[in-house]
């Protein structure tokens, strides 16, 4: 803390008590349009002719925020090849099965382990989690019988 900033609290303590030397929001710099021009702003981006035209010369910079301050916001679309093909699009997305997985051997596999191994514990570092993880696996790779009946339960398979 440098002497001019202790000396600016003793004077704004003595000015206004035990709420002077709290951290106070800097003043902005002073807009360059009224209200009114503002709100005449925001009717020329809504009806969409330029503002160079109509008079009233903005910093490029300056434009955002006066928008933001007006309530618009910046819209991004979602980028679009411009040789996709709609149909072949959503014949894809049909094809495609929902999100399943309880299906996926690997995802039971790895819930038993979260559930019966690795449940319930602090690890110190990063390298004890690989290390428990190695630990759990290596335990669950001794038991095929356990992988077997995690990998396929009677209610997945299906007789053709």
């Amino acid at each position: 803390m440098d002497r001019q900033t202790l000396r600016d609290w003793v004077h704004r303590y003595n000015a206004q008590g035990v709420a002077g030397p709290r951290d106070r929001k800097a003043p902005a710099a002073k807009p360059k349009l009224s209200e009114e021009q503002e709100a005449e702003a925001a009717s020329w981006v809504r009806s969409g002719p330029d503002l160079a035209e109509d008079g009233v010369v903005l910093a490029e910079r300056s434009v955002g925020g006066l928008l933001r301050r007006l309530g618009f916001r910046r819209l991004s679309v979602r980028p679009q090849h411009p040789q996709q093909d709609a149909e072949a699009l959503e014949a894809h997305k049909k094809t495609l099965p929902p999100y399943c997985p309880e299906l996926n051997p690997i995802e039971n596999i790895w819930q038993f382990l979260r559930q019966n191994r690795l449940s319930h514990r602090v690890f110190d570092s990063y390298g004890a989690i690989v290390e428990a993880c190695c630990e759990a696996w290596n335990a669950l790779a001794q038991a095929p019988d356990i992988i077997r009946s995690i990998a396929s339960p009677p209610w997945a398979e299906v007789d053709v």
